[in-house]
């Protein structure tokens, strides 16, 4: 009695010329599909953008200092807009507390007043905070 091992040694072995010329085939398809895909890749691109605050390719601090002022000024821009989320969401919990009989109408028109003076107040430290740290950088 054999091993399955040995059992797929020798069926791998009667291959016929026909399984042979298949298997090539499909190779060489395979081959010539990835050179072709690689040469759709290699596309006139536009060139790169420069980058920012005009820092030439040599010069690394202000090439890095560009892209923290832009990091930055990105994660300023994310907590503005979690502030304003938040504010949202209190306005609209408010809201439904009114519109549903449990909550005040005085006290929607009271957190929506005070929920404008927070976005406001807000966006000054932002761009206070902005301006700061590009004349950091």
């Amino acid at each position: 009695m054999t091993s399955p091992l040995n059992r797929f040694e020798i069926a791998g072995s009667c291959s016929t010329l026909a399984d042979d010329f298949w298997r090539v085939t499909l190779l060489a398809i395979l081959i010539y599909s990835l050179f072709w895909m690689a040469g759709l890749a290699l596309a006139d691109l536009p060139p790169a953008p420069a980058a920012p605050g005009g820092a030439s390719g040599s010069d690394f601090i202000d090439f890095f200092q560009g892209y923290a002022s832009q990091a930055i000024t990105t994660i300023i821009l994310i907590v503005g807009a979690i502030i304003f989320v938040v504010v949202a969401w209190l306005a609209i919990e408010a809201l439904m507390e009114a519109v549903g009989g449990r909550g005040s109408w005085a006290s929607v028109i009271v957190l929506g007043l005070v929920g404008a003076g927070v976005l406001v107040f807000d966006l000054f430290l932002l761009n206070t905070a902005n301006t700061v740290f590009e004349g950091i950088l």
